[in-house]
């Protein structure tokens, strides 16, 4: 494990890392696509977050 497997980005920033829209990763999460994603805490602080890793990894799969 690296230390990059330990960051871990808001849709904004994912969004700009794919050179997607917002928009486009929660259709993709709602349709069950798009790179793995996770929900963090409860109330007000909640929010989806991506490893920034498993971005990565996920575009280079797109490329292939």
């Amino acid at each position: 494990m690296t230390k990059l497997d330990l960051i871990l980005v808001r849709q904004v920033e994912a969004a700009k890392l794919l050179a997607v829209s917002e928009r486009t990763l929660e259709a993709w999460r709602a349709q069950g696509k798009g790179p793995p994603w996770l929900r963090i805490g409860e109330g007000r602080g909640k929010g989806v977050r991506y490893a920034y890793a498993e971005l990565r990894r996920w575009a280079e799969k797109q490329i292939s």
